[in-house]
């Protein structure tokens, strides 16, 4: 089986900016012709990778000093997404052929938490577990969302 070009370009994005192989999920990637998919399939799995992508990179943005915690948020942020990016792959192979907030200060670290709450409403959503990995990302998702917020009440009283 062979991922879509869509499909193909969202895991090679997702993984290339976590320093992770493709292979690594033993995605096939495809250089033949394949019909266009678009994300209409897994909406959700889709709008939670997009979130948490987003996640990330206000996490990375955000300043460092955050007493571990917005680390710990990045970190468990980009094993989500490699989890959802599985999940995605998943049930691709699986059913192969089937049919504002007011930001004020930590603006970065807000918006992270934001996003987070974004991918976890969207893997609430997600059709079923997609080989456990749906149910991973969901679980990683609320720890960095609970690490986001434990950076924000450290950083309010230092």
């Amino acid at each position: 089986m062979s991922l879509t070009p869509i499909r193909q370009l969202v895991l090679l994005v997702a993984l290339t900016a976590l320093g992770v192989s493709p292979t690594a999920v033993s995605a096939p990637i495809s250089t033949a012709p394949t019909e266009v998919v678009t994300a209409e399939e897994q909406p959700n799995m889709y709008l939670a990778l997009g979130a948490l992508i987003t996640a990330r990179e206000y996490l990375e943005r955000a300043k460092q000093n955050k007493g571990g915690h917005r680390a710990k948020a990045l970190a468990l942020t980009k094993k989500a997404i490699v989890q959802v990016g599985k999940g995605i792959h998943f049930d691709d192979v699986k059913h192969q052929g089937e049919a504002p907030v007011t930001m004020g200060r930590q603006r970065a670290m807000k918006r992270a938490k934001k996003a987070l709450e974004t991918a976890i409403g969207a893997l609430e959503r997600a059709t079923a577990d997609k080989g456990g990995h749906r149910v991973k990302a969901h679980a990683l998702a609320k720890k960095a969302k609970k690490q986001v917020k434990k950076g924000i009440k450290f950083a309010d009283k230092h």
